[in-house]
């Protein structure tokens, strides 16, 4: 499950880690935060329409959240959490670097949510 979220560098660390204990450690690099535009007006035009339009609306931020969480992975990012319409990623690496890095992962995720639902505003 972990592996579903993170790049294989840190679960490799996580796995390496003993069980029950946290591993703490500061690491330089960049933060990406994605918000999908226009989620909250979606969620309460779908409100009106009960469940099915809950489970409309869970639908949709699975799918986008799964094609995002692809972005990230392959762009060597984890995804630190989620809130909402939105999700925070780390790429680790000095800061230009992972700067650039994060993005560049950004820049994809436009174009995946184009292609996906035909506008981007992540």
């Amino acid at each position: 499950m972990l592996s579903s979220f993170v790049s294989p560098r840190t679960a490799a660390i996580a796995a390496a880690t003993p069980s029950g204990t946290t591993r703490v450690e500061r690491e330089p690099g960049a933060v990406l935060f994605a918000d999908i535009s226009g989620f909250t007006r979606l969620g309460e035009e779908l409100a009106a329409a009960g469940r099915d339009g809950a489970e409309l609306l869970s639908g949709a931020i699975s799918s986008c959240f799964a094609a995002l969480i692809d972005v990230v992975l392959a762009h060597g990012g984890d995804v630190l959490r989620f809130g909402g319409d939105a999700l925070a990623g780390f790429f680790a690496g000095l800061p230009d670097t992972a700067g650039r890095t994060a993005a560049a992962c950004a820049v994809e995720m436009q174009r995946v949510m184009i292609s996906k639902i035909g506008r981007a505003h992540v």
